[in-house]
């Protein structure tokens, strides 16, 4: 439909990131960051879900900024 999306995304486990879920078409933004982890346990993080506190509410913001100006 042409709508433009950000997506936030923690798991880095094959078969659950943005590799697979990602939005499909041009001028989709995504954020996600990498805490080091070893392996990504999703539901059973033993590092307090980092990958997603990593993400500033800032950040966040100025890419939905850009996205309505495009």
């Amino acid at each position: 439909v042409g709508t433009k999306t950000l997506t936030l995304f923690g798991r880095k486990k094959a078969g659950l990131g943005p590799e697979r879920w990602k939005a499909l078409g041009n001028g989709h933004r995504r954020i996600q960051k990498d805490p080091g982890c070893a392996e990504c346990l999703a539901h059973h993080c033993r590092n307090d879900f980092s990958c997603l506190k990593m993400i500033a509410p800032d950040e966040v913001f100025g890419l939905l900024l850009e996205l309505l100006k495009t």
